[in-house]
């Protein structure tokens, strides 16, 4: 799984279920991009605020993401929100 994939699938469930069935994705992902989106990382973890203004941090996290990170930052990434994507980088790269 690529991180572009992983990130449409949870956009598609942020879609669904809203912003909170996703936390612990979303921590790591404000985590990622707090030093070069600051704004947006703290929205995105807002939890006293609205549910639109974590939704629209995370099209904006999302975008940075897949545009900002090199392959190996959006590996490393990936790494951290996946553990099943993690095994099959380290099989690939073996």
């Amino acid at each position: 799984m690529e991180l572009n994939d992983l990130l449409t699938t949870t956009a598609q469930r942020i879609d669904a279920e809203g912003t909170r069935s996703e936390a612990a994705a979303l921590e790591i992902l404000a985590a990622a991009v707090r030093d070069t989106a600051p704004g947006a990382a703290a929205a995105l973890v807002d939890w006293d605020g609205t549910e639109i203004a974590r939704q629209r941090a995370f099209g904006i996290v999302h975008g940075l993401l897949l545009h900002a990170l090199n392959a190996h930052g959006r590996e490393l990434l990936l790494l951290r929100l996946d553990p099943l994507a993690a095994a099959h980088i380290l099989v690939r790269a073996a």
